[in-house]
């Protein structure tokens, strides 16, 4: 039976004006669907348009031609997304769990309505007792933890990672994909991520778009049938290292 899409890409191209008057092509011809409840990374090169895509879906810009569909509307606020950026973003005068309620707030709700949620949330990402910290009390980690809290709040159909994990170290990053996949065991979501790393997009990932240089296109669309729910001991695993291989070889291939 066929998933039904939360994100239908057709077509889309972005192009960018400059001071100069040159035109700079980010995106060219982009088409992909995310189904319900899937995991999709998007991968390449520096510079071919994925942060500009997720920003595309998320609707904080919009596209030159084409047309994406998001949860059945068009991209832009109110379309039931949740975002996570490079970096956390936290209010410093707040504490971790008034920084993970606020998209509640914003939204009308009450503080104390929220704060059951929030709380909740804080356990989930494996921050118990830290709901009355400050962001300059916590580890990056630890912020990017409370940051994927925060967009989870509000129950997304659909989360956009856009690389959340880039400025952390290896093995704090190793962590956040464990965090990252057991909260997608729990709560099902569907979800799209931007990211450079090779491994991370294997781990997690149900499929990974590969993108091209400048101006970007995508290249392949690779399946990922590791069983789950995965552990990094897959890392390890014959068939893990055959799918970075692969998706070495499509992004050494010349244009």
């Amino acid at each position: 039976m066929t998933r039904t899409p939360v994100v239908s890409a057709r077509g889309l191209s972005k192009v960018y004006s400059t001071r100069t008057g040159t035109p700079v092509v980010a995106l060219t011809d982009v088409s992909f669907d995310v189904a319900e409840g899937e995991f999709v990374s998007i991968l390449g090169p520096s510079g071919c348009g994925k942060s500009t895509l997720l920003r595309i879906v998320a609707g904080l810009t919009g596209e030159t031609e084409g047309t994406v569909d998001v949860n059945a509307a068009g991209a832009g606020p109110g379309t039931d997304v949740g975002l996570m950026f490079q970096q956390a973003v936290l209010l410093p005068w707040r504490t971790v769990e008034q920084n993970v309620a606020l998209p509640g707030i914003v939204a009308g709700r009450r503080f104390r309505d929220v704060r059951p949620r929030a709380r909740s949330l804080i356990e989930m990402v494996g921050l118990d007792g830290f709901a009355e910290k400050y962001p300059g009390e916590l580890s990056g980690g630890m912020q990017q933890r409370a940051a994927l809290a925060r967009s989870l709040l509000q129950d997304p159909r659909l989360l956009l990672l856009d690389e959340p994990f880039g400025a952390l170290d290896a093995m704090t990053r190793d962590q956040m994909n464990l965090e990252v996949e057991r909260v997608r065991q729990q709560t099902g979501k569907t979800i799209l991520l931007v990211t450079h790393s090779i491994a991370e997009a294997v781990f997690l990932s149900d499929r990974i778009i590969v993108m091209t240089g400048r101006p970007g296109t995508i290249r392949e669309i690779v399946d990922v049938t590791l069983a789950r729910p995965r552990e990094l001991e897959v890392t390890g695993s014959a068939d893990f290292g055959a799918y970075t291989n692969q998706i070495r070889k499509l992004l050494d291939r010349p244009e």
